[in-house]
């Protein structure tokens, strides 16, 4: 199978995740994103050759186990798109009934569009979302955290961080970014995993003993003898 010779590009998500970035930076940025589109994880020295050391590029990748860098959100597409033509190339292969095999394609190929269209409209949602129950406008590095933890979690999580960020009276992104970072090392992919996992934490928080009944008798005439006396030796 040839080598898929292109990805997915959003030029509003790109202009917004790269404010600020000089634009010798953000030719480096489309540099190693085509370079792992084409070749896969990017090596230390290629990504430092390449970006020459800039920080705010180098924070747009993540690292693999092997100690490569990857961009998230490009792994996503690139797997996104890949599924698709595996779908497309799979219809066009089934010889049995063609014409209910085009009508196939054309439903997945809409079905394909609209789930970019509710990519860039999600966030925009996320954005309005932070901006209505913060009570004041996003800041472009805020919006650039945001971002990349969209490429990572789905509208739900992000949500329901920032949820989690005003009842304990932390409205900050910051904040946020800490609850995302803890869900992201614990792997956690859907709300329900989330959810599942803080009603364990509680429920281990609380004492074995603290449901059951603790059942009263009374003292039999030798055991309140022998209280009596140990009382008597303290007064």
């Amino acid at each position: 199978m040839n080598k898929d010779p292109a990805f997915l590009f959003y030029s509003s998500d790109f202009l917004t995740g790269t404010m600020l970035m000089s634009n010798e930076e953000i030719g480096a940025y489309i540099k190693l994103m085509c370079l792992q589109h084409q070749q896969g994880h990017i090596n230390k020295k290629d990504m430092i050759n390449i970006c020459n050391s800039s920080e705010i590029v180098i924070s747009k990748f993540e690292k693999d186990k092997n100690g490569k860098y990857y961009n998230e959100r490009l792994e996503l597409e690139t797997e996104k798109r890949s599924k698709y033509s595996e779908s497309r190339r799979n219809n066009r292969l089934s010889k049995n009934k063609p014409k209910k095999d085009m009508i196939n394609i054309c439903k997945t190929y809409v079905e394909h569009m609209e789930d970019e269209d509710e990519d860039v409209n999600e966030d925009k949602d996320i954005y309005n979302y932070i901006e209505e129950n913060y009570g004041r406008s996003m800041s472009s590095i805020e919006i650039q955290t945001i971002q990349k933890f969209s490429e990572i979690f789905t509208e739900d999580i992000i949500k329901y961080a920032i949820e989690l960020s005003i009842l304990n009276n932390a409205p900050k992104i910051n904040y946020v970014k800490a609850i995302l970072n803890n869900w992201k090392t614990s792997q956690y992919k859907t709300l329900e995993e989330i959810k599942k996992k803080e009603t364990k934490t509680k429920e281990s928080e609380v004492p074995e003993w603290f449901d059951k009944k603790i059942e009263s008798k009374e003292a039999s005439k030798e055991e309140q003898k022998e209280i009596d006396e140990l009382l008597n030796k303290y007064k």
